[in-house]
C-alpha cells in the first residue's frame, strides 16, 4: 500500500456549544472556499469519505484546541484504497506515487471535516510525518510526500 502520511497535527479554533466562528476572511475565501476551487482545478467532484480506523484507534482525538489525526492512507473519491509500492525514482512512478499523496491528504482533509464540522476551524497545521512505501534504493521520498504538502498549502 502507498503511505503518503501517517500522524498530523492541527490546532482548531475554539467555538462554543451553539455557536459558530470560521477562520476565513470576510470575502469568504476560507478553507473549504480553497478546497472547492482546488478539487475543481484537480478535476475531483469531492473529498473521498472519512476512512474508518483500520484497528483499536481513533482516526482524530481532541485536547482544547488541538486535533490530532492518526495516520490515514490514500483513498480514491469512490472510497476504494490505492495501493502499491514505488518501485523506482522513474517520472511515472514519481507521479503515481504523488498522486496517492495528495489522495492522502484529501482523506485527511474529509476526517478535519467530520471532526470538525468544518475545515474553516482549522487555524494551521502543526505537523506531518510521511512515510512512502518503496525499496531500499529509492531516495526521492520528498518529490513523494510533496503532494500531500500541495494540497495542505492550497486549502490551509
Amino acid at each position: 500500500m502507498l503511505r503518503a502520511a501517517s500522524s498530523f497535527r492541527f490546532a482548531a479554533r475554539r467555538v462554543r456549544p451553539g455557536s459558530v466562528r470560521f477562520a476565513g476572511t470576510a470575502d469568504g475565501d476560507g478553507a473549504e472556499a480553497r478546497l472547492a476551487r482546488f478539487l475543481a482545478e484537480h478535476d475531483l467532484a469531492s473529498l473521498p469519505p472519512a476512512p474508518p480506523p483500520a484497528g483499536l484507534y481513533r482516526t482524530a482525538a481532541r485536547d482544547g484546541r488541538w486535533l490530532v489525526v492518526s495516520g490515514h492512507a490514500p483513498y480514491e473519491v469512490d472510497g476504494s484504497k490505492i495501493v502499491g509500492k514505488i518501485a523506482d525514482e522513474s517520472d511515472e512512478e514519481l507521479a503515481r506515487g504523488h498522486r496517492a499523496a495528495r489522495h492522502t491528504a484529501l482523506a485527511v482533509l474529509a476526517t478535519l471535516r467530520k471532526e470538525l464540522g468544518s475545515l474553516d476551524r482549522v487555524e494551521r497545521v502543526l505537523k506531518t510525518l510521511g512515510m512512502v512505501n518503496c525499496g531500499p534504493d529509492f531516495g526521492k521520498h520528498p518529490k513523494i510526500i510533496d503532494g500531500y504538502s500541495e494540497v495542505m498549502r492550497a486549502v490551509f
